[in-house]
């Protein structure tokens, strides 16, 4: 049975409809003359708008390596009288600016050509993700052996030259050459047990944490690293939200990173640090991931030598050790750079959040104490209880968090002596917020919480204030 022509441009058209690839279909000028629903998404360009476009216009492709512009593939495969495959190095600039990496082939007919691409964005980074693991897993299994098999030759090294040293006397000449031996072992002893940690960490104490609130207690210690000639920025955003993980571990590799920044600056530099969210692939599919990013000014890094274990550079494994962890807690660390800087990233899959109520937000409080146990106590009861909290040692540091911290504070919890001067400072970044005072004598206002109260007492003050329309924090 022959089809009719209206039957056969239906099957068409339900075939270009339907396929999950991008289809576009040329005049032999090279002007747009269909595009299909697939094509639409890629591209972003509507069909209505791309008909009678030029096909560079709209498929603006270029070569991942360099950058340079791909140009135009129907003229070549005019020119062919065969279809020229688009591998792999090309990257396809979407009108909303997004780039996605994209294969597929442009085949000539009677009329022009008709292209056919697939984004291929998703499956290219799991192969990039399969590829560090891989190498990283080869690592740890290599350092794991060395270490165990140097670790016993460097213990009868140092034995015996314990033993030398006992039938030498105290101004023998051999000894001082002894003792270089007994130094050196040392050293080569802290190596092999870098090399052991490397090769066999495994997470133990999985929690729900915050990396605003990591970020936060780590502070001092990121500036005790950073030391004096490096400008430290930390800027966290408060959809970030919470991560499954080991807070030692990971504490471990947010300073790994660090270090590894400052190594790459000894005459100083800036140094960023970021909260974020961003999706993600992660376990076939696009998934929201908590990212803290580590920036820095370095031009002299190459971003895959900086992954790679038997690449490590002057700051040795840290970087590696910092992807185990990662890698172990199922996320991601990524590497790159441009115009004069380097940025690692850690990508860590977010815990899903129920909903909140229409027209309702997180609220975020700055507390102050000068106990670091009672602060970390109270960071996870409050953002358990659905409060972005924010914790400081002092007045100094309160004032520094919320200078640096984006969008509103809504409340101020500190002892009666450090809420006026805590205020004044933030009031300028912060028209709105008010106080919960910490006294020691009984209340004499509902801004007033007595010392010392429990976490439950605290709470519902802080509830009862934000809760209602308006309170006075004089």
């Amino acid at each position: 049975m022959t089809l009719s022509a209206a039957l056969k441009t239906e099957i068409v058209e339900t075939i270009l409809t339907s396929t999950p690839e991008a289809v576009v279909a040329t005049d032999e000028r090279g002007s747009i003359r269909l595009m299909n629903p697939a094509a639409e998404k890629l591209t972003g360009w509507t069909a209505a708008e791309a008909l009678g476009q030029p096909l560079e216009t709209v498929l603006r492709l270029i070569e991942e390596h360099n950058g340079a512009a791909y140009g135009d593939p129907v003229p070549l495969a005019i020119l062919k009288g065969a279809p020229v495959h688009l591998d792999r190095g090309l990257r396809l600039i979407a009108r909303d600016g997004r780039e996605l990496e994209i294969e597929g082939s442009a085949t000539p007919n009677g009329l022009g050509a008709v292209l056919v691409l697939r984004d291929v964005t998703l499956r290219r980074w799991e192969e990039s993700q399969l590829r560090q693991v891989q190498r990283l897993e080869a690592a740890e299994r290599l350092a794991a052996r060395i270490s165990a098999e140097y670790a016993t030759l460097v213990e009868q090294i140092r034995h015996q030259a314990d033993h030398l040293l006992g039938h030498f006397g105290e101004y023998a000449p051999a000894r001082e050459a002894i003792e270089q031996i007994q130094r050196t072992a040392a050293v080569a002893a802290q190596v092999t047990r870098r090399l052991a940690a490397f090769g066999t960490r495994q997470i133990s104490n999985l929690e729900e944490l915050s990396l605003n609130g990591l970020l936060r207690q780590m502070m001092k210690v990121i500036e005790s690293a950073a030391g004096s000639r490096v400008a430290v920025r930390i800027q966290t955003d408060s959809e970030t939200g919470r991560v499954h993980a080991d807070r030692a571990h990971l504490e471990q590799a947010i300073l790994n990173l660090i270090l590894h920044a400052c190594s790459a600056m000894p005459e100083g530099g800036r140094l960023n640090i970021e909260t974020r969210v961003r999706d993600a692939p992660w376990q076939g599919r696009l998934y929201p991931c908590a990212v803290l990013r580590v920036s820095y000014d370095d031009a002299r890094s190459d971003p895959a030598r900086t992954l790679d274990p038997g690449g490590a550079d002057d700051s040795g494994l840290a970087v590696p050790m910092a992807q185990s962890i990662v890698t172990e807690h199922r996320g991601y660390l990524l590497a790159s750079s441009g115009s004069g800087r380097t940025c690692l990233e850690i990508l860590l899959p977010r815990v899903p959040e129920e909903p909140l109520p229409a027209g309702q937000s997180v609220k975020s409080i700055l507390m102050v104490h000068n106990h670091d146990r009672v602060r970390a106590l109270l960071h996870n009861f409050f953002e358990a209880n659905g409060y972005n909290l924010i914790e400081a040692a002092s007045t100094a540091e309160a004032v520094a968090l919320g200078q640096l911290h984006e969008g509103p504070i809504d409340l101020l919890v500190a002892t009666h002596p450090d809420v006026d001067a805590i205020l004044t400072e933030l009031r300028e970044a912060h028209p709105r917020l008010d106080a919960l005072r910490i006294v020691d004598q009984a209340t004499a206002a509902a801004c007033e919480i007595q010392h010392p109260f429990t976490q439950q007492a605290l709470l519902a003050r802080v509830q009862s204030l934000l809760g209602a329309a308006t309170f006075s924090a004089a």
